[in-house]
């Protein structure tokens, strides 16, 4: 595997070649209605968001022919499929490549699932996978019960991954990471390694009142509120404004689509009532395992950070320094270089 750390080069041109949009170069030497019309068809069909398996070029004919000489070169990440195991739990599923990785996305899915734009979510991860991989994301029932239990959730997802997946790179984002830490507890049979995306094995002070507010305001049906809990885990003032204005945009289209608030408010009350006990849970995970956080992040202190880590046999803990939850101020590039040498 090819070292990207510290590579801008390197990392550069893994993002160009995962780009979740082709970059097309056309040229055009003579005008032919029919194969403008061809043209045009591919393109609308890539914008899109369909692609091709592998890299593509398509050359021009000879310009003595009279028509449109284009050259495309299409960059894509492989195939795409979406839908629904055991009945609840949305999945999304990216990539042709013989490594598998698996996504447990954060609070916001348990907001606004994946189910209602499986695409949009492949895309934001795409370019954290080299092109050997194919991942997939778990999203959460919409539906959560009042007896959920983070054990259940658990329980759910392997269930899924031995049966569809097999082992697997494990990706905890945020909330996801308390379910990645069990499973790589409970199924180690099914575990490769450990990502934990924002996350740790419990929260900070300031984490908790900032569920306990989410939980509250979605529970009331306060939509406001939520936006404002949402948009202060961003340290960046430019950030959080920006956050506020397109969600107060989209408000009537979110509010349209959204889970059910019980969703997100039981995921939380299984979260705040049944926390683990740390000195008895990590010391059991023995796959490889890192661990990528900020050191501003208002959910999972710096001291958490640091006590996950230790907890856990051989961990790798790389905090960027002054970043919050949403690492925006750390920039996508650095963390794919701290990320991509890892898988």
């Amino acid at each position: 595997m090819t070292n990207l750390e510290g590579d801008d080069a390197a990392v550069e041109q893994h993002l160009a070649a995962t780009a979740p949009l082709a970059w097309i170069r056309a040229i055009p030497l003579y005008a032919s209605v029919v194969t403008w019309w061809k043209t045009a068809a591919l393109a609308s069909w890539m914008k899109n968001g369909h692609r091709f398996s592998r890299p593509i070029t398509f050359s021009a004919p000879c310009a003595d022919q009279r028509v449109i000489a284009w050259v495309i070169t299409i960059q894509q990440k492989g195939s795409f499929a979406h839908g629904i195991f055991l009945g609840k739990i949305p999945y999304a599923k990216s990539g042709t490549g013989p490594k598998k990785a698996v996504i447990f996305p954060g609070s916001m899915d348990l907001i606004l699932s994946l189910a209602l734009d499986p695409r949009k979510a492949v895309k934001q991860y795409e370019a954290s996978f080299p092109p050997d991989y194919t991942f997939y994301i778990l999203g959460y029932d919409r539906n959560l019960p009042a007896s959920t239990t983070l054990d259940s959730i658990t329980q759910d997802f392997g269930t899924i991954i031995e049966k569809e997946v097999g082992k697997a790179t494990i990706i905890g984002r945020s909330y996801g990471g308390f379910v990645a830490l069990r499973f790589a507890h409970l199924f180690p049979h099914l575990v490769e390694r450990v990502v934990l995306l924002s996350s740790a094995w419990g929260l900070s002070d300031t984490g908790k009142v900032f569920a306990k507010n989410l939980s509250d305001a979605l529970e009331k049906e306060d939509f406001s509120k939520a936006i404002d809990e949402l948009a202060g885990l961003f340290t960046s003032k430019a950030w959080r404004i920006l956050v506020r204005v397109a969600m107060a945009f989209m408000k009537r289209k979110i509010i349209k689509t959204r889970n059910p608030g019980s969703t997100l408010v039981n995921a939380y009350a299984a979260l705040l009532n049944s926390p683990i006990e740390p000195e008895k849970l990590l010391p059991g995970i023995k796959a490889p395992t890192i661990i990528i956080g900020g050191t501003r992040d208002k959910v999972f202190s710096e001291a958490i950070y640091r006590q996950t880590a230790s907890l856990i046999p051989g961990c790798k803990l790389h905090l960027f320094e002054g970043a919050g939850h949403m690492m925006e101020t750390v920039g996508e590039k650095k963390v794919l270089s701290t990320l991509l040498p890892y898988l």
